[in-house]
C-alpha cells in the first residue's frame, strides 16, 4: 500500500471504484449493488448482461485510524440450460475476484485507482454457489472487508464550496476551499491549513493536498478535463532489422519495469501507433489472456508518430511518477 492513500474516501466512492474494476474488467460485463433480494438489477435498471459483479453493502465499522466497508462481492455468470459449465462458472469467477485482491494489494502498476484508495486483509474467504436467483446462475461469493486509511475526527468536508475535477480517474472531490477565484490548471494546495482536504491526484509530498486541474465556484457540474502529461519516447524504429513490431517494454533508465505484449505484427508506424491505442479486445486472444501484460498499452497513455522514427506516448505525470519516480521512463518497442 502506498504511504499516502486518498483521505475521506466515502461510502458513495466505494462503490465507485469497484463499479471501476467491473468496467475495467475484461470479463465482468455489468455492475450492480444493493440487498440481496436485488440481485439480477445492474445500476442503469437495464437487463443484466452476464458475468456480473454485484456489491451488497455488509457493515461500516469506525476505528481511529481507518474505516472498515465490509460487502459481499457476487461475481456471477449465467449458467446453460444443461447446466454443463457450472464448473467453468465458478472458475472464471474465482480469477475474477482474486484479480481484485491482487489489484488491492498488488495494483500499484496495474490499477493504482484501487491500490491507492482501497487495502484489505489477506486472507478472505469467497464461497462458491449454484444458485438460482431470477436467473440460474454460479458463480463465487466473496466477503470483503475494504480498509481505508483515514482519521476520525469532527471535519465536515461537505461544507465546502469548490469542486475539483480529479481528471485520473475523471470524478469530482470537493477540498475546502475559500477564496473567489478559479485556481488554474497545475496549482498545488497545500494543507497547512486547517481546513479539511482530500488528495486529487498522485501525491508524494505528504504537505502537498495534490495537483488540482480545474476548481470551479459552487455547483456539481464539471467540464472533462485534460491531464498533465509527460512526454515517453522510444527509440528510432526503422522496420528493417527487425521488420515488425507488436509489444513495448517500457524501461526506467534502462531496467524493465512492465510489458504490453501482443502478437499483431505491424510493418509500418502509421498502424502501429493504431495498435498501441487500441483498447484490449474483450476476450484477449488465445496465447495471450493475462490482462496485466497482454494488449494493455492504453493503461499507459496515448501513443503518437513523432515525426522522426519514434513513437511517443504522453503519459499521466501522475502515472510517470508513480512507475519511474527517479529516472527517464522510455519506450522499448519490440518484436516479441
Amino acid at each position: 500500500m502506498t504511504n499516502i492513500m486518498n483521505q475521506y474516501t466515502t461510502f458513495h466512492k466505494v462503490l465507485d471504484y469497484l463499479q471501476y474494476f467491473q468496467e475495467q474488467a475484461p470479463m465482468l460485463n455489468t455492475f450492480g449493488y444493493g440487498n440481496l433480494v436485488d440481485f439480477g438489477k445492474n445500476i442503469s435498471g437495464s437487463s443484466v448482461n452476464y458475468p456480473f459483479l454485484f456489491v451488497v453493502p455488509q457493515a461500516i465499522e469506525y476505528q481511529e485510524n481507518m474505516t472498515i466497508y465490509s460487502v459481499t462481492m457476487i461475481f456471477a455468470d449465467i449458467l446453460n440450460w444443461d447446466l454443463s459449465n457450472e464448473k467453468d462458472c465458478v472458475s472464471d469467477m474465482s480469477m475474477e475476484a482474486k484479480r481484485f485482491l491482487a489489484y488491492l494489494k498488488f495494483g500499484l502498476n496495474t490499477s493504482p485507482i484501487l491500490y491507492d484508495n482501497l487495502d484489505v486483509n489477506m486472507p478472505v474467504q469467497a464461497i462458491p454457489f449454484f444458485e438460482r436467483f431470477g436467473d440460474h446462475v454460479a458463480g463465487v461469493a466473496m466477503e470483503v472487508p475494504l480498509i481505508v486509511y483515514d482519521t476520525l475526527d469532527s471535519c465536515d468536508y461537505y461544507s465546502t464550496n469548490y469542486y475539483v475535477a480529479g481528471c485520473e480517474r475523471m470524478e469530482y472531490h470537493v477540498i475546502s476551499y475559500t477564496g473567489t477565484g478559479v485556481l488554474t490548471q497545475g496549482t498545488i494546495v497545500n494543507n497547512y491549513t486547517p481546513e479539511c482536504w482530500t488528495i486529487v491526484s498522485a501525491t508524494t509530498q505528504s504537505a502537498d493536498v495534490g495537483v488540482i486541474n480545474q476548481v470551479f465556484s459552487g455547483g456539481s457540474i464539471c467540464d472533462d478535463c485534460i491531464p498533465p502529461t509527460t512526454s515517453v519516447y522510444s527509440q528510432v524504429l526503422d522496420f528493417i532489422s527487425p521488420a515488425q513490431y507488436n509489444s513495448i517494454t517500457y524501461r526506467c533508465s534502462g531496467t524493465s519495469i512492465q510489458n504490453c505484449y501482443s502478437s499483431d505484427n505491424q510493418f509500418n508506424i502509421t498502424d502501429l501507433v493504431a495498435l498501441f491505442n487500441t483498447p484490449p479486445p474483450n476476450p484477449l486472444p488465445g496465447g495471450c489472456t493475462n490482462p496485466t501484460y497482454c494488449y494493455c498499452w492504453t493503461d499507459y497513455g496515448t501513443y503518437y508518430d513523432n515525426g522522426d522514427g519514434r513513437i511517443r506516448c504522453e503519459m499521466p505525470t501522475y502515472l510517470y511518477n508513480t512507475l519511474c519516480p527517479s529516472g527517464t521512463l522510455t519506450l522499448d518497442v519490440i518484436y516479441d
